[in-house]
């Protein structure tokens, strides 16, 4: 059963440090929700289960939205995504994973009450936009939002966006919105 393989990926990829433990724990919990969705042909094939992956997190939400934030739903795709391409580049071939290295994520030090009572509040009517970034593909349109001094948001969107496309933007943003009132 593919679930046990990736449960055991996950506690050999920990055991070698290719995973944090944090990281391992986040990914037990995100299979598990993603573990009850599964019919008896994706449980038996990581092929079936990466074809069906977006139908498979649709029920997950379906199923999940009203006990955890959009964000966190969010937070358990990306978690899931990951593995399933972790385990199909390094699973099957044990000189990959011995060389495998994985990047980690560097903590960044919090501001002080202080330092953030100073900083300058965000003017929504201060967004550039760029659309002829020659550097970049057509279509395409960078829009930078000034945070506070010295830091700034940058978006690359579609010229033509779909409904879709503006819903995932906003799961993102309020993914963000949950992470701001952790700190």
């Amino acid at each position: 059963m593919i679930i046990d393989d990736l449960k055991s990926f996950i506690n050999r990829a920990e055991k070698n440090r290719k995973y944090a433990q944090n990281s391992a724990i986040g990914a037990r919990v995100a299979l598990g929700y993603f573990e009850k969705e599964l019919n008896e042909d994706e449980k038996e094939s990581i092929e079936k289960f990466m074809a069906n992956f977006d139908a498979i997190y649709a029920n997950v939400i379906r199923k999940n939205q009203d006990k955890l934030s959009p964000g966190s739903l969010l937070v358990y795709k990306r978690r899931v995504s990951g593995l399933l391409k972790d385990y199909d580049s390094y699973a099957s071939d044990p000189s990959k994973f011995v060389a495998w290295s994985q990047t980690r994520k560097i903590n960044i030090k919090k501001k002080s009450k202080l330092e953030k009572a100073n900083s300058a509040p965000t003017d929504k009517n201060n967004i550039e936009q760029d659309s002829n970034n020659s550097s970049e593909k057509e279509g395409v349109t960078k829009s930078e939002v000034p945070l506070r001094p010295g830091v700034k948001a940058v978006i690359w969107v579609p010229d033509e966006l779909t409904p879709n496309d503006v819903e995932k933007i906003k799961l993102y943003i309020e993914y963000l919105g949950q992470l701001a009132k952790k700190s």
